[in-house]
């Protein structure tokens, strides 16, 4: 379980709704030896109005663990699931014999099926993406991610950055693509997985992110 948890509110509340968000989030953490950071505009100057690049840029800059994991917050953990990332995270430094970034096999829901382990290569001429397939390969190289659940040195995370004029979205795939031109391996765990319980979309759509 990580030591510290730094919680983003990205929309505009009243202090009263803080105070309920607190209680909840005390309470349902109230049995773990974990430090717990609210972030708002309430309690700090973040501006909510701006994009997703600038709010993890943000939350960066409030972090002050030596590493970080970048969750979504529609995502289902496995009690286990810090303690296999941090294991096949060491197991790949200590093969490439360098920093990473890693990522799980991020999973569609509880329906079985993979929503991303990845981009290994595309056409800058053609939409045409090769999508990641660990296979029989504990773990595999590619060249971009989402930022969900990515993990890796804070210091590497705040001088990469998330471009902020980026106000849609993908600024987490700019992210991983740039982290891999700046030499830094972007890694995908087959055996380490995480649920994202998001709201249905196309096939296309899971696939991608």
């Amino acid at each position: 379980m990580p030591q510290h948890i730094v919680l983003l509110v990205r929309k505009k509340i009243d202090k009263e709704s803080l105070q309920t968000f607190l209680y909840a989030v005390h309470k349902l953490l109230s049995d773990l030896s974990v430090e717990v950071d609210i972030v708002s505009h309430l309690t700090s100057d973040h501006l909510p109005e701006q994009g997703v690049g600038y709010d993890r840029n943000f939350l960066l800059q409030q972090t002050k663990e030596t590493y970080l994991c970048m969750l979504d917050e529609d995502n289902e953990l496995s009690p286990d699931f810090f303690a296999q990332l941090v294991q096949g995270y060491t197991e790949v430094t200590d093969k490439l014999g360098c920093p990473c970034i890693v990522s799980p096999t991020i999973m569609y829901g509880r329906s079985g099926h993979i929503q991303s382990q990845g981009i290994t290569d595309f056409s800058f001429l053609l939409p045409r993406y090769t999508f990641g397939r660990c296979g029989d390969r504990p773990w595999q190289q590619v060249k971009m991610i989402g930022a969900n659940s990515l993990f890796g040195r804070t210091e590497l995370f705040q001088r990469l950055g998330f471009d902020s004029r980026m106000v849609g979205s993908y600024e987490d795939i700019d992210f991983s693509y740039r982290a891999t031109l700046a030499g830094t391996p972007v890694v995908v765990l087959r055996d380490v997985s995480i649920y994202h319980m998001e709201r249905k979309r196309s096939y296309l759509a899971q696939r991608f992110l």
